[in-house]
């Protein structure tokens, strides 16, 4: 009977012991889970990083893509244009613009006849004013029109552009101390406002 007792206690001890491996290797295994499971969630979270990493480069460089299409735009802006349905004006006597942001443009207010200087400056990628400087050398005309008491800080005309190579052109007038010169209102108006094209 002893021997018995000792062979199940034995037994016994045996079994428990092969449970507590058994839970030390489920425990093992829990373990090895939750550290994977913590592996690949940090994988994960770098993919993420580096996925809106991506995503802020190129929205960066698409940022930089429409800035540059903006200048690009505001450049077209500057270039030689005819009036649209004068283009046989091809020696460009009367009904051409030459626009320029940095260097004085001439144009006409009397074919022929009476042309002034102005200077043209940017307001953003699509709009442009128009700043009288003085009256032309080239002028036959308008001696008599009273030149320097017109503004050179006032717009006398403005231009817009409508699609890629096409502006509009806008005569606004001359002013004196704010107020338009309403005797000198259509110089200019006739000649000059209307749809201009590219060259």
């Amino acid at each position: 009977m002893k021997l018995f007792l000792t062979v199940l206690t034995m037994i016994f001890i045996v079994s428990s012991c092969k449970n507590d491996t058994e839970k030390d290797v489920r425990n093992q295994e829990v373990y090895l889970e939750e550290e994977n499971s913590e592996t690949e969630n940090k994988n994960r979270e770098n993919q993420n990083i580096a996925t809106s990493k991506q995503k802020d480069s190129s929205e960066l460089k698409s940022q930089k893509q429409d800035s540059n299409s903006k200048n690009n735009s505001t450049a077209t802006l500057a270039g030689n244009y005819i009036k649209a349905g004068l283009e046989n004006d091809a020696n460009c006597t009367c009904y051409c613009l030459d626009v320029q942001f940095n260097s004085t443009s001439q144009l006409c207010l009397t074919p022929d006849k009476m042309y002034i200087n102005v200077r043209f400056e940017k307001v953003n990628e699509k709009l442009g004013n128009v700043y009288l400087i003085a009256p032309s050398d080239r002028n036959t005309e308008g001696d008599a029109i009273p030149w320097s008491k017109f503004s050179r800080n006032i717009p006398v005309a403005t231009i817009t552009s409508q699609n890629i190579g096409e502006i509009d052109f806008d005569w606004l007038g001359f002013t004196i101390n704010g107020d338009i010169a309403k005797d000198y209102a259509l110089f200019g108006k006739k000649t000059l406002e209307g749809n201009y094209i590219k060259k």
